[in-house]
């Protein structure tokens, strides 16, 4: 929108194609990774279809910006510049309230307390059936000043939400960090507290092309619904 020459007014679109894109690829992303197996692939599907409706609203606008005369300037400042930054503002609030990726929190946590806490307080945000049952649990434990033996089984329910499922299964290969006491979390053996090393970019890469064969192929394993669109 400020823009005073050609070269500047390119560079201005090609940083927001940038970000355009990374947006394109980083929401479709969580809303996959939030979501239950059931409802993953119509809840992605809505994200194209708000992306279509944003566009019929943004074409809307820029006709009612062209239709209202000779504007300062030229009316493709406010076009390109204006009306994108003044529909960011609301974005950017939501964002704020957005809670993490409990299954991204919990590829990087293993062991670690406090990755452990963060994913399960982003499942109670999103909902996640017995998340909120188990933050209840570990903080009444731990205000008796948590158990001083790593329980022999978890002391909750199972629950049917996969989110919550796989954070059971890893705090109990952790060793129940939460549940202990804070010697006997110290205490535990030095495999079940630290947390994984990150993965490389290519592994990523090359576990998401496999990832992707399996659920065309629909491979055993694959969620429900995970190949729903696909004929």
């Amino acid at each position: 929108a400020v823009a005073r020459s050609f070269e500047m007014a390119l560079l201005g679109r090609l940083i927001n194609g940038v970000g355009v894109g990374a947006a394109s690829v980083a929401a479709p992303c969580y809303l996959s990774e939030v979501s239950s197996p059931s409802c993953r692939g119509a809840l992605v599907a809505s994200y194209e279809v708000a992306i279509a409706l944003g566009f019929l609203t943004a074409s809307i606008a820029n006709t009612l910006i062209e239709g209202l005369g000779p504007l300062p300037g030229g009316a493709w400042r406010y076009q390109a510049g204006v009306l994108p930054l003044v529909a960011s503002v609301p974005l950017m609030l939501v964002l704020t309230q957005v809670p993490e990726s409990p299954r991204w929190v919990l590829s990087r946590a293993g062991g670690d307390v406090g990755m452990l806490r963060r994913a399960l307080e982003a499942m109670r945000k999103l909902g996640c059936v017995g998340a909120n049952d188990r933050i209840k649990y570990i903080k009444l434990v731990q205000s008796q000043g948590g158990k001083d033996e790593i329980p022999a089984a978890l002391p909750w329910h199972q629950s049917d939400n996969d989110l919550v499922g796989l954070w059971d299964r890893l705090h109990l290969q952790a060793g129940l960090p939460l549940l202990l006491s804070a010697a006997a979390e110290r205490a535990r053996p030095q495999s079940m507290a630290e947390a994984p090393s990150r993965t490389k970019a290519r592994y990523a890469l090359l576990g998401t092309f496999r990832n992707v064969s399996a659920v065309v192929a629909d491979a055993p394993g694959v969620p429900a619904g995970a190949r729903r669109g696909l004929g």
